[in-house]
């Protein structure tokens, strides 16, 4: 099956949330998907200064980008330590095209979740019922680890799955796209997604099911929520970019239930 074709039949499901309880011990490792960090000082100034993207306020923020002390080696070569970022969020919020811009922005090297479990088969199996290849949580971590502990760059990993899959020591910030159901309803029919796979996605934005797990895998102080609702791309990595400086960062402010809600549209969305 073209990684294309799968990649577009799945997404966030039930399989996802217990991938995240399996690595407490509960269930097997096994998940569905789709078929289909601080940086560097100097590689900041460069992407502020002579990027080829982006607006002079995008360049601006990239240049402010966020060093912890504690990771900077003193000494001749000094650098920071190796670590990445996690770009996650239901499948419609626009990681592909935020994580683009960042990788651009910071010179990251950047990891497709997706795209590496099917390269590498990273899979424990396929579910011809629900069109979907099932992770192999063990294999795929390992493998997260080792790239990113040896490239020569800071690691961007993306993906609705990157936060049970990177590890814990090695993510310095987590970012969770965020979208209004209603919105992202239209964004996933647009993009050829079936009935089905429509509402299982947008129930688990309505559901915080992204959040949920990176809060837990990495914890509050790591994790950052952006929200992709009506938004052009460059406002969004330029929040992105403040996320990861630390001059804007937001967590738990979106509600889509009591939006809806309020709105007299939840019912449509518990059908």
């Amino acid at each position: 099956m073209p990684a294309s074709a799968s990649r577009r039949s799945g997404g966030v499901d039930r399989s996802s949330i217990g991938a995240s309880r399996e690595k407490r011990g509960e269930l097997p490792t096994r998940v569905q998907i789709p078929p289909g960090r601080g940086c560097s000082l100097e590689r900041l100034r460069e992407a502020s200064c002579e990027g080829p993207w982006g607006s002079p306020g995008l360049r601006r923020v990239a240049c402010k980008a966020w060093i912890p002390k504690s990771k900077v080696r003193k000494g001749e070569g000094a650098r920071v330590d190796a670590k990445a970022i996690v770009l996650t969020g239901t499948p419609g919020t626009g990681k592909t095209s935020v994580s683009a811009r960042l990788a651009e922005a910071l010179s990251l090297d950047t990891v497709h979740v997706n795209d590496l479990v099917l390269r590498e088969r990273l899979y424990s199996g396929y579910d011809g019922l629900r069109d979907t290849y099932v992770i192999d949580i063990r294999r795929a971590s390992r493998r997260i680890s080792e790239v990113v502990t040896t490239s020569s760059k800071e690691v961007l990993i993306e993906g609705h799955l990157a936060q049970l899959v990177a590890s814990r020591r090695l993510v310095e910030t987590a970012l969770v796209l965020r979208c209004h159901p209603i919105v992202l309803k239209e964004r996933l029919r647009r993009q050829g997604y079936r009935a089905e796979k429509v509402r299982e996605n947008v129930l688990a934005e309505l559901l915080d099911v992204c959040l949920v797990e990176t809060v837990r895998a990495y914890g509050p102080r790591k994790v950052a929520e952006i929200d992709t609702t009506r938004r052009a791309i460059d406002d969004v990595s330029k929040e992105a970019l403040e996320a990861l400086s630390g001059v804007k960062r937001q967590l738990y402010v979106f509600d889509w239930i009591a939006e809806l809600d309020a709105e007299g549209a939840l019912g449509e969305f518990l059908v």
